[in-house]
């Protein structure tokens, strides 16, 4: 588990690094989207006010958020969502490449981002998988 997480800031890093030279204002890292699927509402956070609730014990305010590893979208605006990408490291390799249930929301990860962000389909990103 400890070496999922691992290869996961790694690959957050370097998709950091590679969208910061290509589209400088056209993404985001892990942003925080609240989703009020009996309303079809979201709203998105921004880093700033995650940081300070987190700082500040209130892990409540984000219950159910749903948290999307990159999301590229209009210039300087988050909310506008263009494509949605989730990194998976499957272990051990060779388990089939799948979306994860969201604990709040009880469904699967991708349809969640589908549903809430406006997006045709949310694409699933895997060392020996590609992008799927």
């Amino acid at each position: 588990m400890q070496l999922g997480l691992e290869k996961h800031q790694v690959a957050l890093e370097c998709a950091r690094a590679k969208l910061a030279a290509l589209f400088p204002t056209h993404f985001a890292l892990e942003p925080h989207y609240l989703y009020d699927a009996a309303t079809g509402r979201v709203r998105f956070v921004p880093p700033e006010l995650v940081t300070e609730w987190l700082r500040d014990g209130l892990f409540h305010l984000l219950l159910g958020a749903l948290v999307p590893d990159v999301v590229l979208h209009a210039s300087g605006e988050p909310s506008r969502v263009q494509a949605v990408f989730d990194f998976k490291f499957p272990c051990p390799s060779g388990n089939p490449l799948q979306w994860g249930q969201h604990p709040h929301h009880g469904a699967p990860q991708g349809e969640l981002y589908e549903q809430a962000l406006g997006i045709k389909r949310a694409r699933l990103v895997a060392p020996g998988y590609g992008v799927q």
